[in-house]
Parts: C-alpha cells; structure tokens; sequence
C-alpha cells in the first residue's frame, strides 16, 4: 500500500464509506489516556503528517500513524489506524505524540 493508496483509504473513512472497528486496546487507550471518541475523527480528518504505511501481521493490515491534535484539549496525539483496501480497518491506539516519540526511540535501541 502507498502514502496515495492509504490517504484514500483515509477519504473513505472521513467521507462514512468505510465504519472503522475499534480495538479493545484502543477502547482502553480512550479511557486511560483522558481521549474522548470525536478525538479519534478529528485526527482523521485533520491530521498534519501520516507515516508510510508498514504492513502489521498482528492486525492484519497496512499500519499507519497519523500525528494530529485532538479536540478535547488540543493535546499533540497519535492514531495507529490499520488499514485493508480488502477487508475491515480498525483504530488500533491513540496516546500523546510525547509518548509514542519516547516508545519508538526505546523500540530503536
């Protein structure tokens, strides 16, 4: 999947063509990190930078991450969101970009 492939995946999602499932680690993640759901569609609809999308064998689908502000308390954030031009797309976890920056440095080790 590319950048283009994942953005319009992305369009359908805003547009209400494609209903994302939400993990229950996202679920948890909502609750836990003081997120509330329209968090979740302001990031899609109006994130400011989104990775190249990396096939994830655990969701089963092309992950990508898009860095964005949530609307609640304009908190800096990231939503890993899994993709599939074949089948369901899921929200997979949201958390402050502070912290997704800490845990990716810590992965690279």
């Amino acid at each position: 999947m590319t950048r283009k492939d994942a953005e319009h995946m992305l369009t359908r999602i805003r547009a209400g063509e494609i209903q994302p499932y939400h993990t229950k680690h996202v679920r948890e993640r909502l609750v836990s990190r003081d997120y509330m759901p329209h968090d979740i569609l302001a990031i899609v609809q109006s994130h400011r930078h989104m990775s190249t999308p990396e096939w994830d064998e655990e969701h089963r689908g092309f992950k990508v991450e898009l860095h964005g502000k949530c609307v609640s308390e304009g908190r800096e954030t990231v939503l890993v969101v899994s993709l599939r031009v074949d089948g369901p797309c899921g929200f997979v976890t949201i958390m402050p970009e502070r912290e997704f920056m800490k845990e990716r440095a810590g992965r690279k080790k």
